[in-house]
Order: C-alpha cells, then sequence, then structure tokens
C-alpha cells in the first residue's frame, strides 16, 4: 500500500486492487486535496476528493453506475477499462 500512496498522488487515476481501495482512499483524502479515481480490476471503483460530483457525471455519462457519501463506490461502464478512462474527468 505504501508504494501505492505516491503513484496515486502523482497520477489521480490508478488501477489497484479492490482489497486496497478502502484504506488507499482515506490516506489519499488526508495527504491531498485533489479528486482521485481508484478502479479495481475487479470492476468496482472509488471516486473521492472535492471534485467527485463532476467527476461522477462523466462517468456515469460513460455508463457507470454507483454514488454515494465520501467515497462513492460503483461499478465502472462495461467494456471500459482503466486505460481508456481519460484522467481529465478528475480535477
Amino acid at each position: 500500500m505504501e508504494a501505492l500512496l505516491p503513484r496515486a498522488l502523482e497520477e489521480r487515476v490508478l488501477l489497484v486492487p479492490q482489497a486496497v481501495i478502502p484504506e488507499l482512499a482515506k490516506r489519499l483524502l488526508n495527504w491531498s486535496d485533489k479528486t482521485f479515481l481508484l478502479l479495481s480490476q475487479e470492476g468496482r471503483f472509488a471516486l473521492l476528493g472535492p471534485g467527485k460530483e463532476r467527476a461522477l457525471a462523466a462517468l456515469q455519462a460513460l455508463g457507470a453506475r454507483g454514488g454515494g457519501k465520501e467515497i462513492l463506490p460503483g461499478a465502472p461502464p462495461r467494456g471500459r477499462s482503466a486505460e481508456a478512462l481519460d484522467p481529465r474527468l478528475v480535477s
């Protein structure tokens, strides 16, 4: 997990194992005021930070499902991979 923090802080859109999403999300919220998108290969995502509503709307326009509180769990758009998501969706 410690190795993921610097990469996540720089890239802001990151493919990670689903099991590390909750803890990584908490740490990112403590370290930065940016918006982050964490995706898992298992088909889940967490969107967090101040621009999450705008980024979630963009993801939902692509077919994503989900929504909620500070960390938004959901399913990424079918047929889309982390590489296909535009990092400019999160700012």
